[in-house]
C-alpha cells in the first residue's frame, strides 16, 4: 500500500471491505481472507503471492 502511495480508505474502497475492517486486519487484531487478499491484490495490480510470506 505504502509502495503504491495508496491510502487504508481507497485500498479498502477497492477491496470491497470496511475502512475498520482492513485498520484490524493490518493490526492483526483480524485475519486475512482469501478473499480480502484477492480483492487487495487487485486493487493494487500485484499477485497475491507478493502479500503472503513465502511458505517455509
Amino acid at each position: 500500500m505504502a509502495a503504491s502511495g495508496r491510502t487504508p480508505q481507497w485500498l479498502a474502497e477497492q477491496a470491497g471491505i470496511t475502512t475498520k475492517a482492513l485498520q484490524n486486519k493490518l493490526a492483526l487484531r483480524a485475519d486475512f481472507t482469501v478473499v480480502d487478499l484477492a480483492g487487495i491484490a487487485h486493487a493494487l495490480e500485484i499477485s497475491v503471492e507478493e502479500l503472503v510470506p513465502p511458505a517455509r
